[in-house]
């Protein structure tokens, strides 16, 4: 049984591609395993039970949760002719080492990465799913719902989006002088054309915004232009947005735990350090009411 695992492991992950399930004639192609018996049915070895699923080489257990795909940050499902998009498949249920799989409707991809880049034409969009594997448990989810990638412009694509952008603000305050970078969002993948800003009735082409008595609070949003590349938006203008308000104080101060690890700790302040620019900040850290200059499982900044 040692060695069938040991053989169901090289060949699930380097094996020559094929059909999920190890195809067989008779039951005695299929290696009896923790995961397959030597049943042939149909010409496709038979899984323990219904809790493991096929996979080239055999069986594999199959993990309850599912990988998500996804659009790059601030973009919609749609892509412009002719342009790059990236998706991403998205699993953090296990510790473990992921080959991850990509599928086109039926078609298997040939990335295995988390990441999946393409141009947009009429045989690049449609239909996308992703799933993940394990190599130290021989796990294996269960197929990501579809995530449908439309072509906008070009022979084939749609040539009106209905999708509306959004205007995105950093934060709700901010000390006078700080410079804001606005975003604006839910975008077609490959949007490369002019955004334009406006700020308090004033029309911009720039994200940055130095925040002042005179603009603190003021309206803000985002247009796209229209057409762009042969495409056209119905409603290329964001709802209206604020920028922050002025503020010469700290409002809010609490302590986190920081990404990747539960042992460094960080002080988070609203509005953030970077809205405070002109004021210098000192942070004092306390360990069980005791004033701590430094510690290891600390992240103690200091702002000068």
């Amino acid at each position: 049984m040692f060695l069938a695992l040991i053989f169901l492991i090289f060949f699930n992950f380097f094996g020559l591609p094929g059909v999920d399930g190890a195809t067989c004639i008779t039951k005695s192609t299929c290696a009896w395993t923790d995961f397959t018996l030597p049943l042939c049915i149909s010409g496709t070895c038979k899984c323990f039970n219904s809790s493991f699923v096929p996979i080239r080489s055999g069986c594999g257990l199959q993990m309850t949760h599912r990988p998500v795909v996804s659009a790059q940050q601030g973009k919609t499902n749609q892509v412009i002719s002719g342009q790059s998009f990236e998706l991403s498949c998205y699993f953090d249920k296990y510790n473990d080492y992921y080959t991850f799989e990509w599928y086109l409707g039926e078609t298997k991809l040939s990335t295995r990465s988390n990441t999946y880049t393409a141009v947009a034409d009429e045989n690049t969009v449609g239909s996308f799913t992703c799933r993940v594997r394990t190599s130290a448990r021989l796990l294996t989810s269960p197929l990501s719902y579809f995530f449908e990638v439309v072509k906008l412009g070009g022979a084939s694509g749609q040539a009106t989006s209905n999708e509306r952008p959004t205007i995105y603000v950093p934060t709700n305050s901010a000390v006078g002088g700080s410079t804001v970078i606005l975003e604006c969002n839910n975008i077609p993948m490959g949007y490369t054309d002019t955004i334009i800003y406006t700020v308090n009735g004033v029309n911009t082409t720039y994200s940055s915004v130095v925040i002042t008595s005179a603009n603190a609070g003021k309206y803000v949003t985002c247009t796209l232009t229209s057409p762009s590349a042969g495409v056209t938006y119905s409603r290329p203008t964001s709802a209206v947005g604020n920028l922050p308000r002025l503020t010469t104080s700290i409002s809010s101060v609490s302590v986190v735990v920081g990404i990747g690890t539960s042992q460094r700790l960080v002080c988070a302040l609203t509005p953030s350090a970077i809205y405070l620019q002109s004021s210098p900040i000192t942070y004092t850290w306390k360990a069980n009411r005791i004033h701590v200059h430094t510690l290891d499982n600390m992240m103690i900044a200091k702002h000068t």
